[in-house]
């Protein structure tokens, strides 16, 4: 009651309204001061994206709007463009380099001409665009999107850190780790190149163009049929994948083994093609190269009775390689392809909400670049009456969320 006479007394000398402004011009100037949503955005709060009578889908809303104003251009702007004109001098150089080293090779078994000196011109060019401007993009863009804080990590901050999390944690850092990993190698190469290390230098250049390519994946995630594509995926690999390739790896390993032992002591082929099979094979003299004839079994090709009858027990490792066969091609094909498919069905319906956050983050990032008056211009909501001043100020300029909100 007393503090409702006080406050009606404020109201009638006019107190209650310079406060207000006052207060709310402070509060929206200090460079520490989070609004409701980037509060429930960086802690993940589901319940506000729920399109229920209470919320109405507002915080969903709200974003969307952002990323439509200024969000997606920014996004393509800063991001994917720059992206694409990267990839792009990246393959050029590729396509270059692997024709001055082919040129190269023949050059020592027969007279061929050098590239020509518009080609040199343009590789040397291109690499020193993409080592001095290039890496040091990805590495600002890596740095910028790093996400390392441990609310990033233990969403909820209840001290217990689940599966779901950590996968979670590393699909939102793969843009940065991808970036770096691309920089990293980028720079190797070139040191590479300096050193005369050609062969390991294309080997790496190799490795980095499959993630580079890759990488362009991740420019497109704000999207959102591509981000619950790329989301899911990332599930399967990180989970099902990963489970499945540690069985498969057990079972061909001590299967490999036990072949290979039955190789040794077996009576050597008279056949000269037979012969010649086996020396390109190894499988007698390597256990390594037992274990990656296996890899090719399991891919298809089943057919190894010329092999098998040379071994010291031909009908244990006949019964060795059905087993194994029927391990690999139809039980853990299988399996995976179940495990694969139910996770599918299970993430069909959570993709979104683990694509919408990381998604959100980023638009409220792009907002925080905006400059103030930008801030102003693409505010969504209702404004609140201000004078002239303070509408100059621009950072003092605040909104009224729809009242379901307040509510909540």
């Amino acid at each position: 009651e007393h503090d409702a006479l006080a406050e009606e007394k404020l109201n009638q000398e006019g107190f209650a309204d310079k406060f207000n402004e006052r207060t709310i011009a402070a509060l929206h100037s200090d460079p520490s001061w989070r609004s409701a949503l980037e509060i429930i955005i960086h802690q993940e709060i589901e319940p506000f994206m729920a399109e229920n009578e209470s919320v109405k889908g507002l915080v969903k809303d709200l974003v969307r709007q952002k990323w439509d104003s200024f969000g997606r251009r920014m996004h393509i702007t800063k991001r994917v463009l720059p992206y694409l004109v990267f990839v792009l001098c990246w393959t050029t150089i590729c396509v270059l380099r692997s024709g001055q080293v082919r040129v190269q090779t023949l050059q020592k078994q027969m007279d061929v001409d050098n590239l020509n000196e518009v080609q040199s011109v343009m590789l040397q060019v291109l690499e020193a665009v993409v080592v001095f401007l290039g890496v040091p993009v990805l590495l600002r863009s890596a740095w910028s999107n790093m996400r390392t804080k441990i609310s990033d990590l233990d969403v909820n901050l209840d001290g217990s850190i689940e599966t779901n999390e950590k996968i979670l944690f590393l699909y939102k850092n793969m843009s940065s780790l991808l970036d770096l990993f691309s920089a990293l190698c980028i720079v190797f190469c070139a040191l590479l190149r300096a050193a005369g290390m050609q062969s390991t230098e294309l080997d790496i250049m190799a490795v980095v163009s499959v993630v580079i390519w890759c990488n362009i994946l991740t420019c497109f995630v704000p999207f959102k049929v591509f981000g619950t594509m790329v989301i899911t995926i990332h599930k399967m690999l990180v989970g099902d994948v990963a489970i499945f390739l540690v069985v498969y790896i057990l079972i061909n390993v001590a299967f490999g083994l036990a072949i290979f032992i039955c190789m040794q002591g077996g009576v050597f082929p008279q056949d000269i093609d037979l012969q010649e099979q086996l020396r390109c094979v190894g499988c007698d003299a390597y256990f390594g190269s037992m274990v990656l004839k296996l890899v090719w079994v399991s891919l298809g090709e089943t057919e190894q009775t010329p092999l098998i009858a040379v071994t010291r027990s031909p009908g244990l490792a006949a019964c060795l390689h059905i087993v194994f066969v029927v391990l690999s091609l139809i039980l853990l094909l299988n399996l995976i392809i179940a495990m694969m498919g139910d996770t599918y069905q299970k993430q069909f319906n959570q993709a979104e909400k683990d694509w919408f956050f990381p998604y959100a983050e980023l638009v409220l990032r792009y907002e925080s670049k905006l400059s103030p008056r930008h801030k102003c211009k693409y505010r969504v909501g209702t404004p609140i009456a201000m004078n002239s001043k303070q509408h100059h100020v621009g950072s003092s300029m605040t909104f009224h969320w729809r009242e379901e909100l307040l509510q909540s």
